[in-house]
């Protein structure tokens, strides 16, 4: 045993030796020297190994067959050794690897790759071919060439290998042909694919784009925003349905939308790349231009048309006010007729209820108007006798203040609906009210023998803590509408308390309602459709402004009714204890002896209202100055000291009655000023009071009230 040369070793009784030399290469020998522990070693290692290590003398016969051999080719180590080489090797082969072999000992190598020169094959045992992969090696022992050979199965990596060329060749074909153009590119923005959908798209080969930056395929205007978006996907960003513009290689331009994923290394840590897919949208933002124009194009139209249709609408508004005229004229003004006709059944299809509203109003307005003109008329005629002249100024009073009250509901619903009701809340007397009540309806009510009375429980008087002129407002409401549907028989109103709330009511024995009308009771204008109420005079607006009220003051009201038995109508608000403090109120005691030669200013731009009140106060012995604006009062009251009151309007040209009032208390405060106006509302008392107007007279004047506060500051 050469131990500086080799390693040997003899396994049990069979012949061959295992030997390494010092090249690497594989012997055997028949040497019957006794196994020494190296060669054990040796031994081992040549049987752990996987591949197939097959030793041959020159004259191919094996002389060595490892356990890999045994597992390649199914073989036992003895049942080939000793036997020649193309046992292990197709016949079809077994000429052309012996040639192999032949030139390879003839050889100055003294390792051969033989995959190199063509595909290689064994032969197992029970006859199966497998592709392998060898290489062998030679050397030289006592003179002998031994040739080591070492296979290996490829047969699984072979698989591998097609299984893998298959699904790339599958890929490749379903990137060709996908209809979606798709492209990848690297993290320089190197292109490194480009479908043939893409190809179309761009009118480039890939074999001209591969390698080249993205930037060759936008077009130079958008280059700079689309490359900004490809360089956040290098970031780690997706493209999720951006538009990007593709630049075609004959000039055109087409948009993209663009959804990308980034392509990572085989680890999953690190991003090599991108792919892109685009879903070309040219022509539907195309079409969407299209549409958005003709969407342009129809609001156009749209937009004629409704000025048209204003054209008409002013067309048939002149044509309602020529409609005498136009009864008179040929066929070309019956046509006008027509769509004067056609276009008044659509405003009162349109608006029923607001139509029969004017309709009554106007007749409600009208029929005071007439008795006011038509008795006044009258009055100019010579032959009246001082009888028929008191009554026709009764008549005159009677329709003024009918027309007046018609007025004020219109206001009070109209104020209501347009939040401009303020509520003044204060301690306020039910007694008090009840009884003031009484002492206004109780001449009407007997007139029509109806009874009217008030219950208190207990006897007792409670104050409560609400807005004073809104309930009277109210009741006053709610007794004059039982008066007027009541023909005889009884009228009582009360009050009690139910925990936190006050209970009110009027309860009457008129007509009744009929239980179709319930839901409409609260309704505003609801009389103008109501035959059952053509026979009585109202608008129709006093219970929805009841309603509105209550609702105001924190309350709901409801009623009960049945035909011809009468009606009872109930409404609660918020109640809070009030313990009442005895206060001492001064009246005033008597009117002192009349004092003569009394100067008064009239602040008036109406001539109308100025003459009225002259033609009072000259009968009465008093001295008139008229002012047309306040800034002329306000220099009457400079240069007059012996003024004793100001009649003020509130509402007059170049200065008005306000800036008046407070510009001459400042000058005298002591002077009286009585502000006339045509503004009702509470609010607008309280603010004219509040800059110094000692008493408040509401147009039309009513001349008792008027002669009593003459008599109060005269005297």
């Amino acid at each position: 045993m050469l131990l500086n040369d080799m390693l040997y070793f003899q396994p049990q009784e069979r012949r061959c030796f295992y030997i390494l030399d010092c090249d690497k290469s594989l012997i055997a020998t028949d040497m019957k020297s006794k196994i020494d522990p190296d060669e054990t070693l040796i031994f081992c290692v040549l049987n752990t190994a996987n591949d197939a290590i097959i030793a041959t003398d020159e004259h191919q016969i094996i002389i060595l067959f490892n356990q890999g051999a045994e597992k390649h080719f199914g073989y036992y180590a003895d049942e080939v050794i000793g036997n020649p080489l193309s046992l292990l090797l197709p016949s079809s082969l077994a000429e052309i690897d012996s040639q192999h072999l032949c030139n390879f000992l003839n050889a100055d190598q003294t390792i051969r790759q033989l995959n190199e020169e063509g595909e290689l094959f064994g032969r197992r045992k029970d006859g199966t071919i497998f592709p392998c992969e060898a290489s062998i090696s030679k050397t030289v022992y006592n003179d002998q060439t031994i040739i080591v050979n070492i296979l290996r199965d490829i047969n699984k990596r072979k698989q591998e290998i097609e299984a893998h060329r298959e699904k790339n060749e599958y890929l490749e074909n379903l990137l060709d042909y996908a209809n979606a153009p798709i492209i990848v590119w690297d993290m320089h923005y190197k292109i490194i694919r480009f479908n043939k959908a893409f190809e179309s798209l761009t009118g480039r080969n890939e074999k001209y784009v591969l390698g080249k930056s993205l930037e060759i395929l936008f077009p130079p205007v958008t280059r700079e925003r689309s490359m900004e978006f490809i360089r956040k996907t290098i970031a780690g960003e997706r493209l999720e349905a951006v538009e990007i513009d593709i630049f075609h290689i004959g000039g055109a331009v087409q948009t993209l939308l663009w959804n990308s994923a980034t392509i990572m290394s085989p680890d999953r840590k690190t991003p090599i790349g991108t792919i892109a897919q685009g879903m070309n949208i040219t022509k539907r933002k195309l079409e969407e231009e299209e549409f958005r124009r003709l969407n342009e194009c129809l609001d156009l139209e749209i937009r004629e048309k409704n000025r048209q249709i204003e054209e008409k609408e002013k067309l048939a508004a002149a044509l309602r006010l020529a409609n005498r005229e136009l009864t008179a004229k040929n066929e070309e003004k019956e046509k006008r007729m027509v769509e004067l006709i056609a276009a008044k059944e659509i405003v009162e299809e349109s608006d029923e209820l607001k139509t029969a509203f004017l309709q009554n109003i106007s007749h409600k307005i009208r029929t005071p108007l007439n008795g006011i003109i038509g008795f006044s008329e009258l009055l100019n005629h010579e032959d009246l006798n001082k009888d028929e002249i008191k009554e026709f100024t009764s008549l005159i009073g009677q329709s003024g203040k009918r027309l007046l009250e018609i007025v004020n509901n219109i206001l009070d619903i109209s104020k209501i609906q347009t939040g401009q009701v303020k509520i003044e809340q204060k301690p306020v007397s039910i007694i008090s009210i009840f009884s003031d009540l009484l002492t206004f309806f109780d001449p009407v009510a007997k007139a029509k023998s109806i009874n009217l009375h008030y219950h208190i429980p207990e006897n007792e008087d409670r104050t409560i803590f609400s807005d004073e002129v809104k309930l009277n407002q109210i009741l006053t409401n709610l007794i004059s509408n039982a008066i007027k549907f009541t023909k005889s028989g009884d009228i009582d109103y009360g009050y009690e308390i139910k925990d936190e709330f006050v209970q009110l009511y009027v309860k009457d024995t008129g007509l009744g309602i009929p239980p179709k009308l319930y839901e409409k009771v609260f309704d505003k204008f609801v009389q103008t459709e109501q035959s059952l109420c053509k026979d009585y005079e109202g608008a129709g607006l006093g219970l929805s402004i009841c309603k509105g009220l209550v609702e105001l003051l924190g309350g709901k009201i409801w009623f009960d009714s049945e035909i011809n038995k009468g009606s009872t109508f109930y409404f609660v608000l918020p109640y809070k204890s009030i313990v009442e403090s005895s206060q001492t109120v001064e009246k005033y005691s008597g009117i002192p002896g009349k004092r003569s030669h009394r100067i008064i200013l009239i602040a008036e731009d109406d001539w109308i209202s100025f003459q009225y009140l002259r033609t009072i106060l000259e009968k009465s012995d008093i001295t008139v100055l008229h002012a047309e604006n306040g800034e002329q009062a306000v220099e009457f009251v400079r240069n007059t000291s012996e003024i004793d009151l100001i009649l003020m309007d509130i509402k007059m040209p170049v200065m008005d009655g306000i800036e008046a009032t407070k510009i001459i208390k400042r000058i005298r405060p002591d002077l009286p000023i009585i502000a006339q106006t045509a503004y009702t509302y509470s609010e607008e008392k309280n603010k004219i009071s509040a800059i110094g107007c000692d008493e408040y007279l509401t147009k039309p004047l009513e001349y008792a009230k008027l002669n009593e506060l003459l008599r109060m500051y005269l005297n």
